[in-house]
């Protein structure tokens, strides 16, 4: 049993299993709110306009303002353990080839940094992995989300690059504005979340086959 396997893909199981959960919930939280509010009304004798504009208040938040915050943590989080799980890995490999030369010394973002590394440095033959365009996609929305607050800014061929990454993704990533206005926002649905969770954690397991092949149960 490969217990650095169980323990490493466990992160990405989780996040995949958590971000489908999450969806699933709310309905249930914005019932129970829902019947909170109403309770509250019923108990100070609320009139009606004032019920309406709370109700309305609600429903804006769990249509919009809550699922927007929880998709933004999500992928960020996500990006998170990506990085570590790339991290991870490059030194497991160094540990167990004993190289001298660190993960950290090669240059570049977190996710070129462990191509080269494990393809130049270890030699690994990485060429079936097919899906590091998709950590790339979420590193890009983790940096505006991050750095800009999910606004697109005044970058036109920035703001090109997410319309075409919205492309590649058949729509589940739209913006507010538009393409072309800097103070655009994302708009992050829940299906790109579940596909940003499931295509990563594919990724490391067969990244996992490749660089700890003497490790897999038979």
């Amino acid at each position: 049993m490969d217990l650095f396997r169980i323990f490493f893909l466990a992160d990405f199981a989780v996040a995949k299993s958590y971000v489908e959960d999450l969806h699933a919930s709310l309905p249930h939280t914005r019932e129970r709110a829902y019947a909170a509010l109403k309770s509250q009304a019923e108990a100070e004798g609320w009139d009606y306009a004032d019920f309406s504009a709370e109700v309305a208040d609600l429903e804006a938040q769990f249509d919009f303002n809550v699922p927007r915050i929880l998709r933004f943590s999500f992928l960020i989080y996500l990006h998170s353990i990506v990085e570590h799980g790339l991290s991870e890995l490059a030194r497991d490999v160094r540990k167990r080839r004993v190289l001298a030369l660190k993960h950290n010394e090669v240059t570049g973002s977190a996710i070129e940094r462990t191509q080269t590394y494990l393809t130049k440095v270890a030699g690994f033959d990485l060429s079936s992995l097919t899906r590091w365009d998709v950590l790339r996609d979420l590193a890009k929305v983790r940096d505006v989300l991050v750095h800009r607050g999910g606004r697109l800014g005044s970058d036109p061929r920035e703001r090109e690059q997410l319309r075409q990454l919205a492309t590649r993704r058949q729509g589940l990533l739209k913006a507010s504005r538009g393409w072309d206005r800097e103070d655009s926002e994302l708009q992050i649905s829940q299906p790109l979340c579940e596909l940003f969770a499931a295509e990563a954690h594919t990724f490391f397991q067969e990244l996992l086959e490749i660089v700890r092949p003497e490790t897999h149960p038979k």
